[in-house]
């Protein structure tokens, strides 16, 4: 009976291990029929944005231009991380330190998080629908 058993788990692992090789040789062909890479006239596409500005500031208060508010703030130690999925070109990350000064961004892009005199936390998530 012991000897069943041990063979009985020998072969969920043969089983088990095998399962990943052999789903992911065709790994090539699914990605090119995902409906979240296609783009056509029958399909509709959907990408995503998420985006975290933080650091160390100097804010300079709120000014509005074109019917929006910006934040006016003078980076001191500023930085962004960027996610995305972009439909046809698959995912895409991204960081970068802001040294444009003044650097004046709209208030309701990240609208999550907080802005004081001397710092900064914000995160955003866009999600658009394509034709």
């Amino acid at each position: 009976m012991k000897n069943k058993i041990v063979g009985i788990f020998i072969c969920m692992l043969f089983l088990f291990s095998a399962l990943p090789i052999v789903t992911g040789a065709n790994i090539k062909n699914n990605k090119q029929e995902s409906l979240l890479m296609k783009k056509d006239a029958n399909h509709t596409s959907i990408g995503f944005d998420f985006m975290i500005l933080y650091g160390k500031i100097v804010f300079n208060g709120e000014v509005v231009k074109d019917n929006l508010t910006y934040y006016n703030i003078t980076p001191v130690s500023l930085k962004q991380i960027e996610f995305m999925w972009v439909p046809g070109n698959g995912f895409g990350d991204g960081s970068m330190k802001i040294t444009q000064n003044p650097f004046m961004f709209p208030k309701n892009l990240l609208r999550h998080g907080y802005v004081r005199n001397d710092s900064v936390f914000l995160w955003g998530f866009n999600i658009e629908i394509l034709p």
